[in-house]
């Protein structure tokens, strides 16, 4: 008997067997099956050295076993199963139709294999070594030159493995992540490696991705986005129009014993510049600056805002606002109180000129000349912020005075501004104002003059706008004292306007005085700056 008929009836033999031993049993229920294994990659190792390709995992299950018969025992067949509910490409006991997710990764692990083998032998006979491959269907046989056929290899590399959930070649299997250092080798853009195994930008654990524009990570969506709020940038501020972190080297210290003893001393130094300026509590610090130019970017904060002392900002003698910020300049301030402006009743606590003013938890109150203006395409984002008390009923004295000029008020209180009319909020047709969240209670009612949206908010006029809840006028027992600035709901002020606000994705976590906030889009919360 020659050696090629000796390897034939050995082909046959086992074929024969195969067919005993699935006519016995579902082949889904012998231990080396596939489908008990992890799929197509088990039929890849298993056959990778052999001439007889079979990449693909046949689900076997009785229904499945007259198209897929015996001589695939362990389920490994040479072609993909047309039949999705007898392909199971992931094993696991499932064909694909019951898990359609693993569609990615059959064609990940099944990508080098040829969709075309066929069952091989390879033969010789006793005249010489020759190699050939052979086919059988039915009674006949055919034989064709192998030499363009190659087995399935598996991955070369990571940049092989372009399936999310496995983007790691791992001993040629393309496999799910096990280390930050895998995915920050392969892809410099997405180095975190997630808990299910998928390269991602950032985790709550890695932003090594983060910077730039785009500092902090989104840990819910492993996205890396611009940072919003001041707390997101703990060791220096959010520059919030570009969702930048300051620089680390521009933060200085104001105070005694500090890089500077006053805002004064500061605007001598940095002048024009990028700069952060974390200010301690104590002596009032009596003086007013002008900050002008487009590279004049300050952000002015609390050096300890977890305690209850604010900085105090005052301008009690002088002609001019506390704060003058014009010609671009772009200025950001938190944890500060801007008040007892009393030198002027013409000029208000912060006047702002084509620039830039950013607001939060801070406080512009008592000022004799008005709050904050905004002339000539300026722009302010006022977020939980107090700005009350100013303006001594003269014209123009009022909260918040827009003319050509933008703002965005959010979480704020206007309360118990003084004008000769308008106290809160005024506001020319070259204006874009938006209103939300907020209390506007003038010391006299009808204090809203402003083509502005308005919603979610108290106010003491008609005043169309979703979700908003007219008053007929300022109750002082609403607050808990509205004299010294207090503007703190009391549990009268609650029962009024304790459910008015809506927090939205995006708006503030937490109040003026860091309380929570409900951070749940949709819930109702409450109007106005402080949560008591």
């Amino acid at each position: 008997m020659t050696r090629r008929t000796t390897s034939i009836l050995t082909t046959l033999t086992a074929a024969t067997a195969g067919v005993l031993i699935g006519d016995a049993c579902k082949f889904s229920e012998l231990r080396d099956h596939c489908a008990n294994s992890d799929g197509n990659e088990y039929c890849i190792r298993k056959y990778e050295d052999e001439s007889d390709l079979r990449p693909y995992c046949a689900r076997g299950t009785n229904e499945c076993s007259s198209e897929y018969p015996s001589e695939a025992r362990d389920g490994c067949v040479a072609e993909r199963p047309a039949d999705d509910m007898c392909y199971s490409p992931c094993g696991g006991m499932k064909s694909l139709s019951d898990d359609p997710d693993c569609e990615a990764v059959a064609d990940d692990s099944s990508s080098t294999a040829d969709s075309t083998v066929s069952a091989t032998a390879s033969t010789t006979d006793t005249t010489g070594p020759t190699s050939s491959t052979s086919s059988m269907t039915g009674s006949t046989m055919s034989t064709t030159d192998p030499s363009s056929s190659t087995g399935p290899q598996g991955c070369a590399g990571d940049d092989e493995c372009g399936g999310p959930g496995t983007p790691i070649c791992i001993d040629q299997v393309c496999s799910p992540c096990e280390s930050d250092a895998q995915c920050a080798a392969k892809d410099p853009a997405n180095p975190a490696c997630r808990d299910d195994g998928q390269c991602v930008q950032c985790t709550a654990s890695n932003d090594d991705g983060c910077g730039g524009a785009t500092p902090i990570c989104d840990a819910a969506v492993n996205t890396c986005m611009g940072c919003a709020f001041h707390e997101q940038c703990p060791d220096s501020a959010c520059r919030i129009a570009t969702g930048e972190c300051f620089d680390e080297a521009d933060v200085h210290t104001v105070g005694a014993g500090q890089d500077f003893e006053d805002f004064t001393a500061a605007a001598g130094s940095l002048g024009a510049e990028m700069a952060v300026l974390r200010v301690a509590s104590g002596p009032t610090y009596d003086e007013a600056i002008v900050l002008s130019g487009s590279s004049a970017v300050w952000a002015i904060l609390d050096a300890n805002p977890d305690d209850d002392t604010l900085p105090l900002w005052a301008r009690t003698s002088g002609n001019t606002s506390t704060l003058s910020i014009d010609a671009g300049a772009e200025v950001y301030i938190q944890g500060i109180s801007v008040s007892g402006n009393i030198g002027s009743s013409m000029f208000p606590g912060v006047a702002v000129d084509n620039a830039s003013l950013y607001l939060d938890r801070a406080r512009v109150v008592q000022n004799a000349g008005g709050g904050i203006s905004l002339d000539n395409d300026g722009y302010a984002l006022v977020r939980n912020s107090f700005v009350g008390g100013n303006g001594n009923g003269g014209n123009g004295t009022r909260g918040i005075t827009c003319v050509d000029s933008d703002a965005h008020i959010l979480y704020s209180s206007l309360v118990r501004n003084d004008a000769d009319t308008d106290d809160s909020l005024a506001c020319n047709a070259g204006s874009n104002v938006e209103v939300r969240n907020t209390l506007l209670l003038g010391r006299d009612p009808s204090s809203i003059n402003c083509g502005a949206t308005i919603t979610y908010s108290v106010v003491d006029e008609m005043f169309a706008g979703t979700g908003n809840h007219q008053v007929a006028m300022l109750n002082n027992a609403w607050f808990g004292d509205v004299f010294s600035n207090d503007f703190t709901p009391t549990a009268m002020g609650l029962a009024e306007f304790g459910d008015v606000a809506q927090w939205q994705s995006g708006d503030p976590l937490i109040d003026i005085d860091g309380d929570p906030r409900p951070a749940v889009d949709g819930s109702a919360d409450v109007a106005g700056a402080d949560i008591p």
